[in-house]
């Protein structure tokens, strides 16, 4: 596929941003985009896999954060960032260091995550994503992980794209909806409790392959404005 292709589809899905009367700015900053979220209305609290308190985070490294805004008021934002991991996602859970490089667990939360869904090479990784409640259902998940998701793929030629989320939105379907982030999967990655969140959880990875993202950019972000989807939503 074409770099003028994915071009195209990452300015389709600003368009249709912009059509719904929204901004978005691509912002380097991780600590703003803490401040961003920390300050946000019915938030799910701060990740630490995108806390510059727990990692050195750099543009150079491929992080960043997407500012919404509506009316010049916060609408939404998602976070990235990159990882390398030769030795596997699951080796990357293990470490921690997708949470924290600094803090050292107590009692590592169990690594359950299927031996045979072991990602290897460079990993797209979201996370962070917020949408305010006046803006919920005006299907912003979606527009934001796949755009976030075909930068990754223009921007760092990612082998794989992962997200990790609790429990309550794994059961609620939005991961895997064709409404929703879209991704091919979701398995179980950890039980216990995770000490840079400080709580006790269920966690599981999302996860799409490259020829999945290269097909979802293939297809077209005009599927979204079927009649289909529209009922889905």
């Amino acid at each position: 596929m074409s770099a003028t292709s994915v071009d195209s589809y990452i300015q389709t899905i600003v368009a249709a941003l912009e059509q719904g009367g929204f901004s978005i700015f691509i912002e380097p900053d991780m600590g703003d985009w803490v401040r961003f979220i920390a300050a946000a209305p019915k938030n799910a609290g701060v990740n630490p896999t995108f806390d510059p308190r727990h990692h050195a985070l750099s543009p150079a490294d491929g992080s960043y954060w997407l500012r919404v805004m509506h009316d010049d008021r916060p609408a939404a934002c998602i976070a990235f960032r990159r990882f390398f991991a030769p030795d596997g996602w699951i080796a990357l859970l293990k470490s921690n260091r997708i949470w924290s490089e600094y803090l050292t667990p107590l009692a590592p939360p169990r690594i359950v995550h299927p031996l045979a869904q072991d990602y290897r090479g460079e990993i797209g990784h979201h996370g962070g994503l917020w949408v305010h409640p006046d803006h919920r259902g005006r299907h912003l998940p979606y527009y934001l992980t796949h755009l976030v998701r075909a930068r990754s793929v223009a921007s760092f030629a990612v082998d794989h794209h992962c997200g990790i989320v609790f429990e309550g939105l794994k059961q609620s379907g939005l991961p895997v909806r064709m409404d929703g982030y879209e991704y091919e999967r979701v398995d179980p990655s950890l039980e216990g409790f995770l000490q840079p969140v400080g709580r006790t959880s269920r966690m599981f990875t999302t996860h799409i392959s490259r020829a999945g993202m290269l097909g979802q950019i293939a297809t077209g972000i005009q599927a979204f404005g079927t009649e289909k989807v529209r009922k889905a939503a």
